[in-house]
């Protein structure tokens, strides 16, 4: 997805054309949609998971994926279940699925 094209700044306007770029793509980035919640939840998992991600982030950006910090997550592309059927099959029996027998099989 690439950026409209805004307004041409004047070169002696520096300062107002910074400060305008980073109100249009403030703008912009409000636009977009949150992420699933179901991938969020599996790429927290991802993270923790030796035989898989296992890959700690540090610094700053460490706590990006709390739960506490979820309203601040944005999808270039969020996944939508394109029917209602589909919708509630990965919202309300996929999770149950998981919750309930999913996490008692373990593949060795």
């Amino acid at each position: 997805m690439t950026l409209p094209p805004r307004p041409i700044c004047l070169a002696s306007l520096t300062a107002w054309c910074d400060a305008d770029d980073a109100l249009y793509k403030q703008a912009y980035l409000s636009k977009l949609d949150r992420p699933n919640n179901q991938d969020v939840t599996f790429l927290r998992s991802w993270f923790e998971r030796p035989n898989m991600g296992w890959f700690p982030l540090r610094g700053l950006d460490r706590k990006a994926w709390d739960p506490e910090f979820e309203d601040d997550l944005l999808a270039l592309n969020a996944r939508v279940p394109p029917d209602t059927m589909s919708r509630w099959f990965t919202r309300i029996v996929c999770p149950l699925y998981h919750r309930y027998v999913g996490e008692k099989l373990k593949v060795s």
